[in-house]
């Protein structure tokens, strides 16, 4: 996982490997674009949810942890996502009292898919 959410890094940092991103939403997406260079694929879309990007600081992804054949497909759906983050004006700020909601928001995003993905490879 690639995420700038402490509480991702906190809850899900002990099961799985976390790269956490000092920055902001787009320095996410740049990490993982980065990562998908290196042949990495990616599990979760990059904008996946209805938050976007000038609504939360915080994203966070999932991608193989082993480098994979390169795909043309996971760089571009990377790029696209990149540059629909440049289309919206980034909030500059949000209230002390929205991190906690908006930090749950998205490792909620990601609890849901991860525990897909086990019961599919339990089945």
């Amino acid at each position: 996982m690639v995420t700038n959410n402490p509480l991702v890094k906190e809850r899900m940092g002990k099961t799985y490997p976390v790269i956490f991103v000092e920055g902001g939403y787009r320095d996410v997406l740049i990490k993982v674009r980065d990562m998908v260079h290196l042949g990495h694929r990616l599990f979760t879309h990059p904008l996946m949810g209805s938050i976007k990007p000038n609504q939360t600081p915080y994203r966070t992804v999932c991608l193989s942890k082993n480098v994979h054949e390169f795909s043309m497909e996971d760089p571009q759906i990377i790029s696209n996502s990149i540059v629909a983050c440049d289309k919206f004006v980034p909030a500059q700020y949000f209230p002390q009292s929205m991190l906690k909601d908006l930090q749950t928001a998205d490792i909620s995003l990601i609890w849901g898919t991860m525990a897909r993905e086990q019961n599919r490879n339990m089945n």
